[in-house]
């Protein structure tokens, strides 16, 4: 079987079901699990595919153009800079579709993974996929999570030895798909592939029985971002990964880019509080970020230092790492924050701060909380205090951001947020810098070059989302001259 995206998880539905005469599939860009991969992330709804792609355009599960409400013929009232402040988002099917649309309904009426996501979730049943699965998937994809899920969960729980053994991944610079610029950066010509290519030779291989060794090439194949190189290894994360741990600290004014936060390895000397007041009517957009076929968002590798320098983004900045270091593996962030509103959602992002300044946005990751009547988001922590959280978020399953901010309930009212700065980030690699940044509000920023992300609430023992990038301060320089060369 072959395909990409909704096709991918057919895919994955199909194989799972265990018919006999399933040889092998090649499931590209394509979800494991539509609460953890898709819709949800960490609790918190993600918008823009969420409503946009599966309201907006498929509310009869046909899909419809997007220039339906994108072109300048299409009315005021569908377009989506209208339909997207739709309150409450129960009832948001209406104005886009003017009929209530079940699917949407039912979404918002399950929160948490429940035994409605359960039973359709792929992640529950690798044991029974008993054929080679190749995944294949972009650092960006808004379906990142299952690309990596769906190769891990085969290594380690799929369904016969040839399916432990053989399963493959390749994951590039991409978006949903192969390319070999996006968003703001142009990642070389090595970074382009011909997926076609690739799944003949799968399927010649295992349909006709031809030798042509892939087979017996390394199951993983990731592109390092910064030094734009392709690298194999025999497992995901790679194996002798190191993780450490790095810690947000501020004199009580981290507010921007131009605030004190600051990211270091060492604990900080004493316990303190940063605060940022959230208004829905001002939600921080999002610049960047794993998206795609919804709401229409700027997609990808995207420079934020715009976004970093709002009064309700936090930023916590690193020392300059001088040396190169290779980032690859799961990001972990352990959250202490509290709210005055009554559904809250924190959000961190992980950047790269180039010499030039150039901040690119490498993963984000979510957290929601809600604790009121008609909260569309669980509880990130125990129910015990409502308007606090401690919370252990780690960057696991999912790939894309809620990409519009605009409130979960009826009432827009502000609210104030703080965080606790002694919060410990954990990341693969030696020295890196991670950041938070709330209610679609609250960033995080490595101080120039890499930086540790946090992300999303789940149960212990599940997979985390990863990214790979190596930082070079001359590679960077270097790409910078290059693409000024460039410019117009």
């Amino acid at each position: 079987m072959q395909g990409g995206s909704y096709l991918g998880n057919v895919q994955w539905q199909a194989a799972a079901a265990a018919p006999p005469g399933l040889v092998a599939i090649f499931p590209a860009v394509a979800s494991t699990s539509l609460y953890h991969n898709t819709f949800y992330q960490g609790g918190a709804l993600r918008l823009a595919v969420a409503y946009g792609w599966g309201v907006v355009r498929n509310p009869l599960r046909v899909m419809y153009p997007q220039y339906w409400h994108t072109a300048e013929y299409a009315p005021e009232e569908l377009r989506y800079e209208s339909i997207v402040w739709s309150l409450p988002l129960a009832r948001a099917d209406l104005a886009s579709s003017g009929r209530e649309v079940r699917h949407w309904r039912d979404w918002l009426r399950h929160p948490s993974y429940d035994d409605y996501w359960r039973a359709i979730s792929v992640e529950e049943h690798f044991d029974r996929v008993a054929a080679p699965v190749h995944t294949h998937g972009g650092w960006y994809d808004l379906l990142l999570g299952g690309t990596l899920n769906g190769f891990t969960g085969m290594r380690g729980s799929g369904g016969s030895e040839l399916a432990r053994r053989e399963s493959k991944m390749t994951v590039g610079p991409w978006g949903h798909g192969p390319s070999r610029e996006y968003g703001d950066v142009d990642f070389g010509p090595d970074a382009m592939r011909n997926l076609m290519e690739r799944e003949l030779r799968w399927f010649d291989h295992y349909l006709k029985g031809e030798d042509n060794g892939i087979e017996r090439e390394p199951p993983v194949e990731v592109f390092f971002m910064g030094i734009n190189r392709w690298a194999h290894y025999a497992d995901w994360p790679v194996p002798g990964t190191r993780f450490t741990p790095y810690y947000l600290s501020s004199g009580g004014s981290a507010a921007s880019s131009r605030g004190d936060g600051t990211l270091a390895p060492e604990p900080p000397g004493r316990d303190g509080l940063d605060h940022f007041t959230y208004d829905p009517d001002r939600p921080v957009p999002s610049v960047g970020a794993h998206d795609c076929c919804g709401i229409p968002t700027q997609a990808g590798p995207v420079d934020q230092r715009p976004v970093e320098a709002r009064s309700d983004v936090l930023v916590y900045t690193s020392a300059m790492v001088r040396e190169p270091l290779a980032i690859a593996g799961p990001v972990r962030m352990k959250l202490h924050a509290a709210t005055d509103g009554r559904d809250t959602d924190w959000a961190v992002k992980l950047v790269d701060v180039a010499p030039s300044g150039f901040a690119m946005n490498l993963r984000r990751g979510s957290c929601g909380r809600g604790s009121g009547s008609g909260s569309i988001a669980p509880s990130c922590s125990s129910p015990a205090a409502r308007t606090s959280s401690t919370s252990t978020c780690s960057e696991r399953r999912t790939c894309s951001s809620p990409a519009i901010a605009s409130g979960s309930t009826s009432r827009r009212a502000t609210s104030r947020s703080s965080i606790g700065t002694r919060t410990q980030a954990t990341t693969s690699g030696a020295r890196t810098a991670c950041g938070s940044r709330a209610k679609p509000s609250f960033t995080a920023r490595s101080g120039r070059r890499t930086s540790c992300s946090r992300s999303s609430l789940y149960p212990d023992g599940m997979l985390c989302r990863e990214f790979c990038t190596e930082v070079s301060q001359e590679a960077k320089l270097l790409r910078v001259w290059r693409r000024a060369q460039n410019a117009p």
